[in-house]
């Protein structure tokens, strides 16, 4: 993920992002509108971090997010090789 997110993708990552920060509220996560230099100010001010910290939690946040994403894109293929076996097979 960029440092910018697009407005879509910023609404499923929106309530993640209260569950991490819980300190954090709606209209504080609205705010940021898929901007992570925003958040990562309002984190600083919020919970004290130092910039690297803040650094440090939001990039291993994106790289839980990513993760999560490559392992939903597998499952999908998974799926799908396996529906086409059971069509192969259906079709003898």
């Amino acid at each position: 993920m960029n440092q910018s997110v697009a407005k879509g993708q910023w609404q499923e990552l929106k309530g993640k992002i209260k569950q991490k920060w819980g300190k954090l509220t709606e209209d504080d996560v609205t705010k940021f509108e898929g901007n992570w230099d925003q958040l990562k100010g309002k984190l600083i001010q919020t919970y004290g971090y130092t910039k690297d910290a803040v650094v440090k939690e939001i990039d291993e946040f994106k790289a839980g997010m990513s993760a999560r994403a490559d392992d939903q894109v597998d499952s999908v293929h998974d799926g799908a090789e396996s529906l086409k076996q059971k069509a192969k097979d259906l079709s003898r």
